[in-house]
Parts: structure tokens; sequence; C-alpha cells
């Protein structure tokens, strides 16, 4: 008996030993392959490229608390595939991509995997494939690369993933991050100093958030954000900073608390789309563009509860000129704030809904020839519009329903005339139209 009992710990221990394998394989030259297969516990392989071409290699890790480290040095190019594949719990990749024209591929199946890719060089593929809960993803093009890709999948059904993308003095760089699951989601993407760059990131799911800040870049094309969530709880922040003409886009679908916040500042030719739709409460849109000119922000919200504020330009000389603003609400419960601060601005506010009444607030402030046009189809609806600037200045309220309000403030002082004209239909409306200066029109129609 006493055998067997040592025979049977002579045999555990022997499988602990074979659990814990270390791989290490290095190549130097072109056309070269690796195949590295570990199973078991506690594995470790690191596979080295220096100074090759053309080379492909493979790693498969099924297991527990594996690790994987791959590197290329020394300026190694056109290496065709790198395919890093783990399966099970706690397992970490870590590559180092140094050359050109290079594709790895990180494939993790299991909960609390981890992956962190870095990238010097240009036109390389970085794609990070991730499955489970708890996931983490790293890849990070650094300085003086061009034309690289980043890709991050993270799977169905799962949460508290996590995917980080920086992309610091690059030109042309893409990512592409994409997140499915029900819960805890977030994805922070980095674009500084970056020039032609593009992030997209997809969220479906609840209580997600995304984070893009696009830094001093510019170029012919300029940088563009694309946001999508769909689901509950999510809030996205988009930073556009110098660089033009930049380009942001956020789209939120869902039954709850959607947040949304875009700014540009610095540029010329900027365009901010925002579009929210849902039946929830709180919905809430702040878009900011100041320090430039000739931009552009869209702002759609249909549901209940939306708020939408948007803030173009700044004091004198750094006043936004000729920027449009346009608002589009309907649904219950909803507000508009549109400010504006240069010479040429045009804003537009539609509105339409049910109970509840909706709200528009306009300044225009030290603008001249601007423009300020809102649409209100409902009840208890209420506009103000402000406009102190040097003249020139235009306001146009439209009203149809019942207990309206509308109060139009234009007073400039210098030799442009202000047009006002208000049409009310409906029971318990007021306007009030204050304008100094000369040469000014108002009109105002009322009917009962």
């Amino acid at each position: 008996m006493k055998k067997v009992v040592l025979s049977a710990m002579a045999l555990a221990m022997g499988s602990f030993v074979m659990a814990q394998n270390s791989s290490t394989v290095t190549q130097s030259g072109t056309a070269n392959d690796a195949n590295v297969s570990q199973t078991g516990m506690l594995n470790s392989s690191t596979v080295t490229n220096t100074n090759g071409n053309e080379n492909t290699l493979k790693v498969t890790q099924i297991g527990e608390e594996n690790t994987s480290t791959f590197e290329t040095t020394n300026g190694s190019n056109m290496n065709k595939d790198a395919i890093i594949y783990q399966n099970g719990e706690k397992n970490t990749s870590t590559s180092l991509i140094t050359g050109d024209d290079n594709l790895i591929e990180v494939d993790q199946r299991g909960e609390l995997n981890t992956s962190t890719i870095t990238v010097d060089g240009s036109n390389n593929d970085a794609e990070v494939d991730q499955r489970g809960n708890e996931n983490t993803s790293v890849i990070d093009q650094i300085a003086g690369s061009s034309g690289n890709l980043a890709k991050v999948y993270q799977g169905n059904s799962s949460n508290k993933q996590s995917s980080t993308i920086l992309q610091n003095n690059a030109t042309d760089g893409q990512a592409i991050v994409r997140q499915i699951g029900p819960a805890k989601n977030t994805s922070y993407i980095k674009q500084d100093g970056t020039v032609d760059a593009d992030a997209n990131v997809f969220q479906n799911g609840s209580g997600n958030k995304s984070k893009v800040t696009q830094i001093t870049g510019g170029g012919p094309t300029g940088n563009s954000a694309d946001v999508d969530q769909i689901g509950a709880n999510h809030n996205s922040l988009v930073n556009q900073i110098f660089g033009a003409p930049n380009t942001a886009k956020i789209y939120q679908e869902g039954s709850a608390g959607h947040k949304s916040q875009a700014r540009q500042e610095s540029a010329q030719n900027n365009s901010i789309d925002v579009r929210q739709v849902g039946d929830a409460d709180d919905h809430f849109s702040f878009v900011k563009q100041r320090t430039s000119s000739g931009n552009s922000a869209t702002v759609r919200q249909s549901g209940s509860g939306n708020s939408s504020k948007i803030n173009q330009g700044f004091a004198p000389p750094t006043a936004s000129i000729n920027s449009v603003a346009t608002v589009t609400q309907s649904g219950t419960g909803q507000i508009s704030e549109v400010e504006q601060t240069g010479t040429g601005d045009v804003a537009t506010v539609k509105q339409s809904g049910a109970v509840g009444g909706n709200d528009s607030f306009i300044q225009q402030d030290t603008d001249a020839n601007s423009t300020a046009t809102v649409t209100q189809n409902g009840d208890l609806n209420d506009s103000d519009i402000m406009q102190n600037g040097t003249g020139g200045n235009t306001a146009i309220v439209k009203q149809n329903g019942s207990s309206h309000m509308s109060l139009i403030d234009q007073m400039g002082t210098g030799a442009g005339t202000h047009f006002a004209k208000v049409t009310q239909s409906g029971n318990n409306q007021m306007s009030t139209i204050t304008q100094s200066g000369a040469g000014n029109i108002a009109n105002v129609t009322q009917m009962n």
C-alpha cells in the first residue's frame, strides 16, 4: 500500500512538473516558421524574431495562467502571420512589433485574460479577439508609425471588458473596437499628434463607456471619430483639439441614461453629429466648438427627457465665424440651448412633441449677420432668443399649440438692422420683442 501511495505521489509530482512547460524560440533570417503548442498550467512561451522577413508564428496555449511573449527586433518586415491562441483563465500575451508590414493576431478565450501589443513601425495590423469575462486589451502604436491598423473584438455575453488603443504621432492610423456584452464594457482610444487618424467604437450592452481623444492632428482629410452605442447607461466623450477638419459622430440608442459629450477646439471646418434615440429619461448631449470657425454641430434626439446644449465660439478675438448649429427634438420634456459667439452664425431648432412641453434658448452674443430659427409644435413650449451684436441679425420663431411664450431680444447698436418675426397659433400665447438701433423690423402674428 505504501508503494502505491508513493507511486501516486510521484505521478502527481511528475504531472505538476510537466504542467510547467517553458519554450524559447529565437529566429534570425527569412521565411522561418515557429510553431509552439502547450497544454496545462503555468506554461510559458517566448519567441523572438531578429532581423527577419516573411516569417510565420503560431503559439497555442490551453490551460490556466499561461504566458506568451513575442518580439520582432531590428526592423523585421513583412512577417506574414503571427497568431497567438490562449484558452483558459488568467492568460497573458505580450507582443512587441518593430518593423513594417507585419501582422499579429491574438485570440484569447476564457476569463481574466490580458493582451498587450506594442507596435513601432508602419503598415502593421494588430488584431485582438477576446471572449469571456473581465478581459483587457492594450494596443500601443507609438511615434513615427504610419498606416497601422488596431482592431479589438471582445465577445458576446461578457462583462467588465476593457480595450485601450494608443496611437501617438502617427499618420493614417485606424483604430476599431467592437464590444458586445450585457454590462461594464470600456473602450479608450487616444490619438495624440496623429494625422488623418480614424477611431471607430461600437458597443452593445449596458453600462458601457467610450472615450476618444484626438489632439494636435490634422492633415488633408483630418481625424474622425465614430462611436455607436446601443443599450442603457452609456457615456461617450470625444475630444478633438487642434488639427482640421475633424469629424465626430455619436449614436446612442436605448431605454435609459445615455450621455454624450463632444469637444472640438482650435481647429477649422470641423463637424459633430450626435443622435440619441430612446424613450427613457435623462438623455443628454453637450457639444462644444470653440476658438474656431466654419464648424457645424447637429443634434437629433427622439424620446423623453432629452436635453441638448451646443456652445460655439468664445470671447473675441477667438470668436467663431460662420458656424452652424442644428437641433431636432421630438417627444416630451425636452430642453435645447444653443450659444454662439461670432459672426455669420446660424442656429436652427426644431421641436415637436406631446404633453410635457419643449424648451428652446438661443444666445448669439456679440454676433453680427447671424440667424436664429425656432420651430415648435406641441404644448407648453418656450422660446427665448437673445442677439447682442453689431446688427444685421435675424430671429424667426414659429409656434403651433397652446400656452406658448416667445421672447426675442435684439440689442445690437451697429449699422446693420435687425429682423424679428414671430408666428403663434393656439391659446395663452405671449410674444415680447425688444430691439435697439435704427431701421429694425418686428412682425408678430397671433391667432386663437
